[in-house]
C-alpha cells in the first residue's frame, strides 16, 4: 500500500459513524470570506453536479483508484474487528501531485450516509473519537469552527504515524480535514501531506 492509500484510509476509516457523542459547549464559528479559486486551478464537477472542487493544474485526477480504495478500506475495517459499519462510506474524489509511490499532497472528498440526522458537533466528536482509536501517534495541531459562506464546518489539522496503515513504515503524514453535515449525509474534505510541509503546501490545502 502506498502513501496515497494510507492518507485516504486515514480519512475514510475515521469518519465512519459511531454512537452519537454528548455535545459540549456550542462552538463559536469564525466567519471566513467565500473562497476564491487561485489562478490556473482546474475545476472538477461530478456527474450529478452534487459538488465542484478546484485543484492545482500540476496535480493528477486519480478517480480510477477509488474502487481499490473502497475494497482496501473494507478489509481494514474488518481486520480491526470493530463495530463500524461497512458500506456506508464512499470516497467520490481524489487528486494529487504524482510522486514515486502515489500522490502527495493529495485531496479527497468522502461522503457518509448517516442513520439519523446529527449536528455538526456530534459528527465531529464521533470522527475525533475514531481518529484517536485508529491512528497511532495521533497529534492535533489545531481545531477550528468555521463559517464558510453559509456552510458550517469544523476543521482539524493533525498528524499520525504512517505505520497505522502501512505496517513497518516509518514517519508521519499530516492531514487538514474539513467536516460538514447536510441532513443525513456527512461530508469530509481532506488534504494529506508531509508533516514538515512548507507554507506553500499548506496554503494549497486551504485553497
Amino acid at each position: 500500500m502506498n502513501n496515497a492509500f494510507a492518507g485516504l484510509l486515514a480519512i475514510a476509516s475515521v469518519i465512519l459513524f459511531v454512537a452519537c457523542q454528548g455535545e459540549g459547549s456550542p462552538p463559536v464559528f469564525q466567519s471566513l470570506p467565500t473562497p476564491t479559486t487561485p489562478p490556473g486551478f482546474v475545476t472538477f464537477s461530478d456527474e450529478s453536479n452534487l459538488f465542484r472542487i478546484e485543484y492545482p493544474p500540476e496535480w493528477e485526477l486519480a478517480l480510477s483508484l477509488l474502487p481499490d480504495l473502497e475494497e482496501t478500506l473494507n478489509e481494514f475495517i474488518m481486520s480491526k474487528e470493530s463495530n463500524l459499519p461497512v458500506g456506508n462510506v464512499a470516497t467520490v474524489f481524489l487528486a494529487g501531485l504524482p510522486v514515486e509511490d502515489g500522490y502527495l499532497p493529495n485531496v479527497n472528498i468522502t461522503l457518509e450516509s448517516l442513520p439519523s440526522e446529527m449536528s455538526l458537533q456530534q459528527y465531529f466528536e464521533a470522527s475525533e473519537k475514531n481518529l484517536k482509536e485508529f491512528s497511532s501517534g495521533y497529534e492535533v495541531h489545531q481545531h477550528a469552527s468555521l463559517l464558510i459562506g453559509d456552510m458550517l464546518s469544523m476543521k482539524s489539522d493533525y498528524e499520525y504515524d504512517l505505520s497505522t496503515y502501512v505496517p513497518g513504515a516509518s514517519g508521519k503524514l499530516r492531514v487538514i480535514l474539513l467536516i460538514m453535515v447536510d441532513g443525513k449525509v456527512g461530508w469530509s474534505v481532506s488534504c494529506t501531506l508531509e508533516p514538515q510541509a512548507v507554507e506553500e503546501d499548506l496554503e494549497t490545502c486551504d485553497a
